[in-house]
């Protein structure tokens, strides 16, 4: 017999406990549970765990146990009776537990039916509960950062293709997002009329906080000179109770707290250095703290609205002097390449930190979300880059580089760049990758812009990949009867239906263009290989039936001028 927390217990239930931990007992909670009384005998770790001493938390009950439960866990009852009615080998959860401090603590909980009476009814379940709150808590932030790329992604894909009448819709949208990701009460968006007024353009509330929008037109900016200069120089304002609002902007605090602001987070729009508006978070129902990286992703957010906010005011301006459709799309280019750089930046930050996340990383959990992150981030910059091409190549025609090479010199750095883009994607094992090069194709000398033909080919391929599950794709090479190169790239992907055809490389054209599309894309990719094709004097053909795949077909002279 053994003494466990001051009472005798049968040696094999505390064997029993320490097999389920298979660590030392000295850093593990134990418990035996006697199923018939309710009662629960611990050791003094257990009680530790939660910040409490043994003689705080004894003695103890299955009835308090429950109450110690996070509301949304308690389901994760239904795992203990699975187990008793299956006698199953053992049951294992993560379950939040109210710790003293009321704070709850995630909790990995293994344990086992130990005995039963002699009609089979259980009478002791023993088992341990170890501490896993900083690991899950972590896996919980990395998914939330991972979510957060991916609705940036989306809104800078949003407000992209901005105009001045759309840019309305377009805004309502992002703020409504982002207020329903965040979960706050309001977000709303000001901008300057003039150099004296402000007025709130833009703002979404959540069901059941009403709207202020209608109250804060035509504001005084004279009044708010101190805190307006704050905002600039600090970027971001954050007050997680208005309360604390200094003196100094005594009429910032009345106002907000005039419309029940509990918590307030303002960020500056700005255009060289110079604001042009702001946007704001705010709770009525309760306070809310930014942690920094929220605050940092909002400024990035507001980077995007700032860029979308001037690229529609620069459209409005030349639609007004100009209607012409050619200086609109200048305008778009100039848009497209000034954003390049800014969102290419950090952008190779994530895609590098996911990468040594991955090398590092011993967890199975950590690495899936940090390849979920560098393939997004692999997704967006190949976005970024077809927006860079076009805004280069829109408006003039490309310049060649032209240069004598033997086919099999291409087909060898297409090999190797499709076979690394197909081992990184998630569909690899449900599409098989297949290359076909006769020999007389390979040793063809063409003269080309080698680096032109490569992208025009990785564009069709990142198309295959896109729109295809699973089956294969087939990159084929020939010399045509006519003696021109001949590439095509057959994929068993959804297919392209007739009507569409003849719009498949417009600029910004999808075949599936519904808001919620599962394939994402700017409709870029294509229109950009055409216009590449078109520039070497090549040909670039669909052959594609819906429901039953497509072949894309380059045809180049061998000898381009």
């Amino acid at each position: 017999m053994s003494n466990f927390a001051g009472k005798t217990m049968d040696t094999s239930l505390i064997n029993t406990a320490q097999q389920l931990a298979a660590i030392d007992l000295s850093c593990t909670g134990t418990w035996i549970w006697n199923y018939q009384t309710g009662e629960i005998l611990i050791n003094p770790i257990f009680a530790h765990i939660l910040g409490y001493t043994y003689e705080e938390l004894t003695p103890l009950t299955i009835s308090k146990w429950i109450k110690l439960i996070h509301p949304e866990d308690t389901d994760r009852i239904d795992y203990v009776i699975d187990h008793l009615e299956r006698r199953t080998e053992m049951y294992e959860f993560d379950i939040r537990i109210m710790c003293k401090d009321g704070n709850y603590k995630w909790l990995k909980t293994r344990g086992k039916l130990h005995k039963t009476d002699e009609e089979g009814k259980p009478l002791l379940l023993a088992g341990i509960h170890l501490d896993v709150h900083e690991l899950i808590t972590s896996k919980i932030k990395l998914g939330r950062y991972l979510d957060m790329e991916k609705l940036l992604r989306e809104i800078s894909t949003d407000l992209i293709c901005i105009t001045p009448q759309t840019i309305d819709l377009k805004i309502n949208a992002v703020i409504k997002a982002l207020g329903e990701f965040f979960k706050v009460d309001r977000v709303f968006v000001f901008k300057m009329r003039n150099e004296d007024l402000i007025d709130n353009t833009h703002e979404w509330c959540a069901a059941g906080v009403p709207p202020s929008i209608d109250y804060m037109q035509a504001i005084p900016v004279g009044e708010f000179v101190s805190f307006q200069e704050k905002l600039v120089n600090d970027v971001y304002l954050h007050f997680p109770d208005v309360d604390g609002i200094s003196d100094e902007y005594s009429n910032v605090r009345e106002l907000v707290k005039s419309f029940a602001v509990k918590s307030l987070l303002i960020i500056s729009l700005l255009q060289d250095k110079k604001i042009t508006g702001f946007i704001g978070f705010d709770m009525t129902t309760k306070h809310k703290k930014w942690d920094e990286n929220e605050i940092n992703f909002l400024v990035s957010v507001s980077n995007v609205l700032s860029n979308a906010f001037e690229a529609a005011e620069t459209q409005l301006q030349l639609l007004k002097a100009n209607e012409k459709a050619l200086e609109s799309n200048n305008i778009k280019s100039a848009f497209l390449a000034s954003i390049n750089h800014e969102l290419r930046t950090p952008l190779n930050h994530i895609i590098g930190f996911s990468e040594i996340i991955m090398e590092l990383s011993t967890d199975n959990d950590i690495v899936s979300y940090s390849n979920s992150i560098n393939n997004s981030g692999m997704e967006l910059l190949y976005m970024i880059e077809d927006m860079f091409d076009l805004a280069l190549y829109e408006g003039s025609k490309p310049k060649l580089r032209l240069q004598k090479y033997r086919l099999r010199d291409l087909c060898n750095a297409l090999t190797t760049g499709f076979y690394e883009y197909h081992r990184q994607s998630e569909k690899s094992s449900h599409i098989e990758l297949i290359f076909d090069f006769d020999e007389q194709f390979l040793s063809t000398i063409i003269k080309a812009d080698k680096h032109k033909v490569i992208q025009i080919m990785q564009r069709l391929f990142r198309n295959a990949m896109k729109y295809t599950e699973s089956g294969f794709i087939k990159v084929k090479g020939r010399i045509s009867e006519d003696s021109r190169a001949e590439f095509s790239v057959q994929d068993t992907g959804i297919g392209i239906a007739e009507d569409f055809k003849e719009m498949l490389f417009d600029l910004f054209f999808r075949v599936d263009q519904s808001s919620t599309s599962k394939y994402g894309g700017l409709g870029i990719g294509l229109a950009i290989a055409k216009l590449l094709t078109s520039a070497m004097n090549g040909e670039l053909t669909v052959d594609s039936q819906l429901g039953a795949g497509s072949t894309f077909t380059l045809s180049l002279p061998l000898h381009a001028n």
